[in-house]
C-alpha cells in the first residue's frame, strides 16, 4: 500500500492517501460541503481524532514491519546488527536540550530593543541607529513620469524617518523627468564626475516597476562608477505612506550601504573577551555558487564553460568591529574546492583592510565555511586552511610583523531543512561547545537589515549574498558587452577559455572605492 505525505488544506483539514483518514476518502467538494454542516468544535474534534488514529495505525504498521524483518527488540540475536554494534529499543531515547539566550539588541545611547522571547524578533521602532552612515546627496530617478507623485510621497516618508533614525543624509533630489534604462550609464557618468569634483558622496535611488529587469544593470553600473545604488519598486513605494515598517527596513539597508551600523548585539562575542580583545577577532565566511551544468555534447567536445563558479566572501573588516563587508571572486566552475591562490590573495586583502581599520592584525581568525559534505572536510582542513595560514605568515613578513601566526577556528555550517548544524574542524583556541554555540547565536543576530535573527551566522549569510551579486553583475555584463576576455592558452579545452581572473578584477569590489561598504545590503 502506498502512503504519501499529507498537507493541510485551505481549511486546516488533511489530504493524502492512507488508511483511517476520512477526508482523503471523499472528493474535495463533498468534504467541504460536509464540513459546512459541522460546528467548529465538532469539526475540530473529528479531524483531530482522525489524525491521531491515522498516526497510530502508521506506527503499528511500522512496528509490524520491523518485527517481520527481525529488526525490533526481539531481534537482539540478529548477527548483522550485533556485528555492527547496533542495538534496537522500542523506547524513545531522551536527551537534554538547551536554548541559548538571545543577545541584547542595542541601538544608539545604549537603548535596547524589546525582544519577543518566543519568536526571538525585536522591535526597534522609534530608536536611533547605533552608528549613522553619511551621504551628501541622494538622487532619486524613476522610469515613468506618471509615477512622480508616488515618488514624491515615498521620498518624503523616507526623509522624515531617516531624520528620526539619526541617519545623516544631506539633500534628496527628485529627477525632473523619467529616465529610460539606456540613459542610466550617462547619468552615472555625470554623478561620478560630480563626486570627484566636489568630494561629496552620491547615492542613486532608482524607482522602477516590479517586473523590470533593471536591477542587474543598475548593480553593474554601481561597480563601474563607484556610486552606491538602491532600487525600490513602484509597488513598494506606493505602500510607504501607510507602512512605516517597510520605510524603516529600506533605511536600515541604506544605512548599511553608506557605512553605518544599525545596532549592536550585546553581549557581542562576549565569550572571546575572556581570551582576547574582541576587536582583534576577524570573523570570515565564504561560500560557493555554481552555474548550471554544460550539455553532454559540449563536455564531449571540450567546449570551455561560459559561466564561472562564484565564491562569496564576508568578514568584519569595516571600521565598526560588528559590521561585515565582503566581495566575490570568479573561478573555474564545478570545483567545490576554492582555489588556493584565490584564498591566499583574499586573506591578504582582508588582513590589509582589517589592519587599516583596527590598527593591528587579528589575534584570532574565526572561519565559517558553508555546507560541504563530510568527504570534503579533509579538503577544507588540509588544502584550504593551510593557504589561509600561509597568507597570514606572508602578510606579517611584508608588514613588519614576522612570525605572525593567528589562531584559527574552522567551522562548517550546514543547513539541511530547518535546523542548522555546525561541525567544528579546527579549534586552536580550544573553545568549549557552549562557547561556540554562544558565538554562533550572536552572529545570527548581526544581520542589521531585519528585526529578527537569520538562520545561519551572518558571515555565511552575507557570503551567499555576495556570490549572488557576482552572478547578477556577470549576467548584466555578458548581456551588454557580449564579448568576454579569454586566456591566451587553450589548456585542456578545444577553444580559448574565458579569463575568470581578469573578469574578477573588472567586476569585483576589492581595491575599489566601494570595498569598505556593504553595498549588497
Amino acid at each position: 500500500m502506498e502512503y504519501r505525505s499529507r498537507d493541510r488544506g485551505d481549511e486546516g483539514g488533511y489530504r493524502g492517501s492512507g488508511r483511517g483518514g476520512r477526508w482523503q476518502d471523499r472528493p474535495d467538494r463533498q468534504r467541504d460541503s460536509y464540513s459546512q454542516r459541522l460546528g467548529d468544535e465538532d469539526e475540530y474534534r473529528l479531524r483531530h481524532h482522525d489524525s491521531e488514529r491515522d498516526y497510530q495505525e502508521r506506527y503499528e504498521e511500522t512496528l509490524g514491519g520491523l518485527r517481520a524483518l527481525n529488526l525490533d527488540e526481539s531481534g537482539r540475536h540478529n548477527r548483522v546488527l550485533a556485528a555492527s554494534g547496533v542495538e534496537i529499543s522500542s523506547r524513545t531515547r531522551q536527551g537534554e536540550g538547551i536554548r541559548r539566550q538571545a543577545p541584547k539588541i542595542q541601538f544608539a545611547s545604549n537603548q535596547e530593543a524589546r525582544i519577543n522571547p518566543d519568536a526571538r524578533n525585536y522591535d526597534g521602532r522609534d530608536l536611533r541607529v547605533s552608528y549613522p552612515g553619511q551621504i551628501d546627496n541622494i538622487v532619486c530617478i524613476y522610469t515613468d513620469a506618471r509615477d512622480r507623485q508616488i515618488i514624491e510621497q515615498a521620498v518624503e516618508k523616507l526623509r522624515t524617518m531617516a531624520q528620526k533614525m539619526g541617519i545623516q543624509i544631506g539633500t534628496w533630489d527628485i529627477g525632473q523627468r523619467a529616465y529610460i534604462s539606456e540613459e542610466l550609464f550617462d547619468l552615472m557618468e555625470e554623478l561620478k564626475s560630480k563626486q570627484k569634483a566636489t568630494k561629496k558622496r552620491y547615492l542613486l535611488m532608482h524607482f522602477d516597476r516590479k517586473g523590470s529587469n533593471s536591477h542587474a544593470q543598475l548593480k553593474l553600473l554601481e561597480r563601474q562608477h563607484s556610486i552606491v545604488t538602491q532600487q525600490i519598486t513602484i509597488e513598494t513605494a506606493s505602500d510607504l505612506p501607510r507602512k512605516p515598517q517597510i520605510v524603516q527596513s529600506i533605511l536600515l539597508k541604506l544605512n548599511c550601504k553608506i557605512g553605518g551600523l544599525n545596532y549592536k548585539a550585546i553581549p557581542e562575542f562576549y565569550i572571546l573577551n575572556r581570551r582576547v580583545n574582541n576587536k582583534q577577532v576577524m570573523f570570515v565566511g565564504y561560500d560557493m555558487a555554481h552555474p548550471g551544468p554544460q550539455s553532454r555534447d559540449d563536455v564531449a567536445r571540450k567546449i570551455p564553460p561560459g559561466s564561472p563558479s562564484i565564491v562569496g566572501f564576508s568578514f568584519n573588516g569595516a571600521p565598526n568591529p560588528e559590521a561585515f563587508i565582503g566581495d566575490f571572486h570568479y573561478q573555474t566552475p564545478k570545483q567545490e574546492q576554492v582555489h588556493e591562490e584565490m584564498l591566499h590573495q583574499r586573506m591578504k586583502w582582508m588582513l590589509k583592510l582589517f589592519k587599516k581599520n583596527r590598527g593591528d592584525l587579528p589575534e584570532v581568525i574565526f572561519i565559517t565555511r558553508n555546507d560541504i559534505s563530510e568527504s570534503q572536510y579533509e579538503m577544507a582542513m588540509n588544502m584550504e586552511l593551510p593557504s589561509l595560514r600561509d597568507a597570514c605568515t606572508e602578510f606579517g613578513e611584508e608588514n613588519d610583523k614576522p612570525g605572525y601566526k593567528p589562531k584559527f577556528i574552522l567551522i562548517i555550517t550546514a543547513k539541511k531543512g530547518k535546523p542548522t548544524y555546525h561541525q567544528i574542524l579546527v579549534n586552536d583556541l580550544e573553545l568549549s561547545m557552549g562557547d561556540i554555540q554562544a558565538i554562533m547565536v550572536s552572529l545570527c543576530f548581526t544581520h542589521q537589515i531585519a528585526n529578527s535573527p537569520v538562520s545561519i551566522p551572518e558571515p555565511i549569510y552575507q557570503a551567499k549574498e555576495w556570490a549572488k551579486r557576482g552572478k547578477q553583475v556577470w549576467k548584466a555584463y555578458k548581456e551588454i558587452y557580449k564579448l568576454l576576455p579569454h586566456k591566451k592558452e587553450k589548456g585542456d579545452y578545444s577553444d580559448f577559455p574565458i579569463d575568470f581572473e581578469f573578469m574578477t578584477k573588472r567586476l569585483s569590489y576589492w581595491n575599489s572605492p566601494l570595498q569598505m561598504y556593504r553595498v549588497n545590503a
